[in-house]
């Protein structure tokens, strides 16, 4: 079998290991058919990549509505997977990996994965779908109160960023406090409620993907240590500025800290990005964004998305329509999403 993208640390090490899963064993209820209808998640930069000490990675990120996947698991006599040509093979490993790894037993089912999200997008797309099949799983098997933190763990996710993890399972805005050494995972610092009429426009280049895998493990591994004082300072803006401004609605203020907390970030990944984006489109997008007074724009993850924040969906239909007249930018992806507010939608049938 081939290996996982990310493969899991050992369980004997683990806090989240099996012994954890002891008093779950017994199934509740099993349903004969699992629907998961997830979100995407835009991540709005990494909090501490290399630290000199303290906890490593941590950052900050959103749930949106859409893109999302939803995945459909039902009892079946032998067990199958339905998927697109592109995803099918990424989901039989999942599925492969899990029936191994989770200290559950898994009945046959047939998994089928109904609405797709593009993949190394910068939308966070394989921890939801590797989440969203583990819940589906899971929860047939009548264990629906594994937490978001185990599947996780027994589906390889989270390693670096936790925010996919923790929005997975409350949604919002997410801070992702980092991990120390022989942590699995990140911790959830904070989360906070965007309001329900902001829009975020994700535009995306018409070709180019984001790093991910042993890139993106390699890329980590040649940055230099992260500086006290950008961490104290991205650390102000979320705690001093973002948060508050998010719960209190005030989107002026939260949509020039997100860009600000952007730029600080990509000027620390400038060396291995080639500037301040990863995609030789995204740059153009931002400017020509902000030159249309939108102030809340940046890069999500390594891209190539470019998402900018709208106050509203009328003002993101006026922007979609008047980029997409655009020659420049006609053969761009746009999507208008809102933030979601709220984890992964389980529906148990039978």
């Amino acid at each position: 079998m081939q290996k996982m993208e990310h493969e899991p640390t050992a369980k004997g090490s683990d806090p989240f290991a099996a012994d954890r899963f002891a008093a779950k064993r017994a199934p509740m209820s099993q349903p004969t058919t699992v629907t998961i209808t997830t979100g995407c998640r835009l991540h709005f930069g990494l909090l501490a990549p290399r630290p000199s000490e303290g906890p490593r990675f941590g950052g900050l990120g959103a749930m949106l509505d859409a893109p999302g996947w939803q995945v459909r698991a039902r009892r079946a006599s032998a067990w199958a997977v339905e998927a697109s040509p592109e995803v099918r093979p990424t989901v039989d490993r999942l599925v492969e990996w899990l029936r191994r790894e989770m200290p559950i037993l898994l009945p046959p089912a047939d998994v089928a994965v109904v609405r797709e999200v593009d993949r190394h997008a910068g939308l966070g797309s394989g921890t939801q779908l590797s989440l969203a099949v583990a819940r589906a799983l899971s929860t047939l098997a009548g264990q629906s109160q594994v937490s978001a933190a185990e599947l996780a763990l027994f589906s390889g996710r989270g390693l670096r960023s936790a925010v996919g993890v923790h929005g997975f399972e409350v949604g919002g805005l997410i801070v992702d406090g980092g991990k120390r050494p022989g942590e699995p995972l990140g911790t959830l610092q904070a989360r906070c409620t965007l309001p329900d009429e902001w829009r975020f426009v994700l535009v995306a280049p018409p070709a180019g993907s984001g790093v991910s895998g042993d890139s993106e493990a390699d890329a980590f591994s040649r940055l230099p240590p992260t500086p006290e004082p950008l961490i104290e300072s991205l650390s102000q803006l979320i705690q001093s500025t973002l948060l508050p401004a998010a719960a209190s609605g005030d989107f002026r203020t939260f949509s020039a800290a997100l860009y600000r907390y952007g730029e600080l970030v990509g000027g620390y990944f400038a060396p291995l990005q080639g500037g301040q984006t990863a995609h030789p489109q995204a740059m153009p997008l931002i400017e020509a964004l902000r030159a249309r007074g939108i102030a809340g724009i940046g890069q999500s993850s390594w891209g190539p998305t470019v998402f900018a924040l709208l106050p509203r969906q009328s003002e993101a239909d006026e922007l979609v329509a008047g980029m997409a007249r655009n020659p420049r930018w006609k053969a761009c992806r746009f999507h208008i999403a809102a933030p979601l507010n709220r984890g992964a939608e389980v529906v148990c049938e039978g």
